[in-house]
């Protein structure tokens, strides 16, 4: 298919209709009908409940962690003049509002595991896409603080007056430009191992394959590198299963060893997707942007921001130094042998409470059965 019918193909498998896909694609109902009839050709199908049932049971697409994730969330769109801004939601609309900024490789589906406990620990969780990244059509971010007239409008579209703000290793960029530029709507800030600006990550002795090679080749060479990323997108359909060993090479032991775990693995296999559902400029640019001087002056910014860290990476721990050194109000959250995948994953709810953002006590998480895949109260 063409990246046109591919997008629509796959916006009709997650349950929109025609007209919601021309007016997201700022585009007419006509003329993605049009479009439709070139696929059923393409794939043999006549009517447009075939081509979804085609499409779900590929696969990449029959796994629990969409159901998972189809289940407990919605999707939204803020719409611009210029653009639109995709986002989803997660847990009870009355739930306390917490927005998450999602990792380079990530978009609106990279939430914890335990999805049913943000009922319990009554959390509405805000995921919005960043520039290019899945259903968010407006052109890739020039700098890291174009992120926050997107998020003052994400909070302003809910008709939210303040919330707390999570961001995710690179997500952890854009949640401290949230907190710096609105400041009169963020409450709070919690960071899972989130990166530091100015870092020369490839001189930390230990680094993990990631920080010595991405962020100095996207830099000097970054067209090189779309096309290294689009090839590896193209060994993801081959052979995912494969692909994935490749790339958690590229992690940390610890956070590699969670991301083949078979439940994870779903969940960042579904996040790597859809975050290039637009090709990979996007997430050239995100690393890029994080790798580089933010603009950003720390020192600046008076939310309590809560620093989530673990010892499972070095880079990880020189971040979590730099940012307790220069934000001026700060709380440690230390975990033993964590790094970001477990923290996202399987520990958020723990972090959380560990952080003292909510009162429910542990003893309500459901118990970790490791490789089973049974991390869902029934």
């Amino acid at each position: 298919m063409t990246p046109v019918e591919a997008d629509i193909t796959c916006r009709l498998a997650t349950g929109q209709t025609i007209d919601e896909i021309a007016e997201q694609r700022s585009s007419k109902s006509r003329t993605i009908r049009g479009y439709l009839k070139a696929i059923f050709v393409k794939t043999g199908v006549s009517r447009q409940a075939d081509l979804i049932s085609l499409v779900l049971n590929a696969p990449l697409q029959v796994t629990d962690a969409k159901k998972i994730v189809m289940q407990y969330g919605k999707d939204g769109l803020v719409k611009l003049p210029e653009k639109n801004i995709s986002y989803r939601e997660y847990g009870p609309k009355n739930g306390r509002p917490m927005v998450l900024c999602h990792a380079s490789l990530s978009c609106r589906y990279g939430v914890p595991l335990h999805l049913p406990l943000l009922e319990k620990y009554q959390i509405r969780l805000i995921v919005p896409e960043r520039g290019g990244v899945g259903l968010s059509n407006g052109a890739p971010y020039q700098k890291i603080t174009d992120f926050a007239a997107d998020f003052r409008a994400l909070v302003e579209h809910l008709q939210l007056k303040k919330v707390d703000v999570i961001g995710v290793v690179a997500g952890g960029a854009y949640a401290l430009s949230a907190a710096w530029l609105c400041s009169d709507i963020v409450n709070r800030v919690l960071l899972l191992e989130g990166f530091a600006p100015n870092i020369a990550e490839h001189t930390i002795k230990g680094a993990p394959g990631y920080f010595r090679m991405m962020p100095r080749l996207i830099r000097y060479f970054p067209k090189v590198s779309e096309r290294l990323m689009s090839f590896q997108l193209r060994d993801f359909a081959n052979d995912w299963q494969k692909a994935l060993q490749h790339t958690s090479k590229l992690f940390n032991p610890f956070d590699a060893q969670i991301l083949l775990r078979e439940d994870v693995r779903d969940f960042a296999l579904i996040e790597a997707i859809e975050n290039n559902r637009q090709g990979v400029s996007a997430l050239i640019r995100d690393i890029l942007l994080v790798h580089a001087d933010w603009q950003i002056p720390l020192e600046d910014i008076k939310s309590p921001c809560y620093i989530a860290y673990g010892n499972a990476d070095p880079v990880a721990a020189c971040y979590a130094e730099t940012l307790i050194q220069r934000l001026p109000n700060t709380r440690q959250v230390f975990r033993e042998d964590e790094g970001f995948a477990r923290m996202l994953y399987l520990s958020f709810f723990e972090i959380i409470e560990q952080a003292g953002w909510v009162e429910v006590k542990s003893e309500n998480l459901p118990a970790e059965k490791v490789g089973d895949g049974n991390l869902y109260p029934a």
